[in-house]
């Protein structure tokens, strides 16, 4: 066993670096290569006091669409969260998005790390992992949503009295201000055929929902054809058999009444929102 003395552990020490003589400090003033300590507490507080403006005005803008009852909402296919976190989160917060779903997350099982990953401070999540799903079990690679919310939205998970097997489903109840809106969010795989199936069993979740009297907004990625002969004309056939579905427009500025409403996955940045 090593044994040193308090003397060698002394000498071990680097020696403290020599003060830097006046005139180079004012040298390095001049140029800006170097600030007085007055100078960089002073400029630190500035932007300090600027972030918690910045933070203050987006709580009172966020507040005021809530009370409103607008929601911003954005739906992307991530293809793995797992390798997208940093740009994912960013997205979340430099949208000032209110509500996020994800598809195609890929994560395995609930609360796993890659969700929290890119879930930001002043977020939670809701999640259904792909193995949670016939869809998931079957497919080798692919599935999971991920839901993600600003904490002053209240969401509570739904229950199916019976769980699809095309596609995978993730339901939430969300109550802000007062006011309630039923989101669905809905992933089928693209390299499967469209079947009758399907629309049966989107029909049955459907018609689990319709004693809700507040919207339901369905929203993430169906890779519907539709310019399919086939596809059409069963798609053709759903929409007639629900005629409260609102699909006029892609940005819903206003969630009145007990409509059902659709949204279609972003495939590019994100640039449509429903407010």
């Amino acid at each position: 066993m090593l044994q040193y003395t308090r003397e060698q552990l002394l000498e071990c020490r680097q020696a403290a670096p020599a003060a830097i003589p006046r005139r180079t400090r004012k040298v390095l003033f001049t140029f800006r290569l170097w600030r007085p300590r007055s100078v960089r507490v002073h400029a630190h507080l500035s932007r300090r006091n600027a972030d918690l403006t910045k933070v203050k005005v987006n709580a009172q803008e966020q507040q005021s669409r809530l009370h409103a009852r607008q929601l911003r909402l954005a739906t992307l296919n991530a293809f793995s969260v797992r390798n997208k976190s940093a740009a994912l989160s960013a997205a979340l917060t430099d949208h000032d998005l209110d509500v996020f779903l994800l598809t195609e997350s890929w994560h395995e099982q609930q609360d796993d790390l890659a969700v929290r990953m890119v879930c930001p401070p002043g977020y939670k999540s809701v999640d259904a992992p792909r193995s949670s799903s016939a869809v998931g079990r079957r497919k080798q690679r692919g599935g999971g949503i991920v839901l993600l919310h600003k904490e002053g939205i209240a969401a509570k998970r739904l229950t199916f009295s019976a769980q699809p097997t095309t596609f995978e489903l993730l339901g939430a109840q969300m109550t802000f201000a007062g006011s309630m809106v039923v989101l669905i969010g809905v992933y089928r795989p693209g390299g499967e055929s469209v079947a009758s199936e399907f629309f049966d069993e989107l029909s049955a979740v459907l018609e689990q929902l319709a004693a809700y009297s507040c919207p339901v907004v369905v929203t993430g990625d169906l890779n519907l054809h539709i310019d399919v002969v086939g596809a059409a004309a069963t798609h053709a056939g759903f929409r007639s058999s629900w005629t409260r579905l609102d699909c006029s427009s892609p940005s819903l500025h206003q969630l009145t009444g007990t409509g059902t409403y659709w949204t279609s996955s972003l495939r590019g940045p994100i640039s449509r929102t429903l407010r």
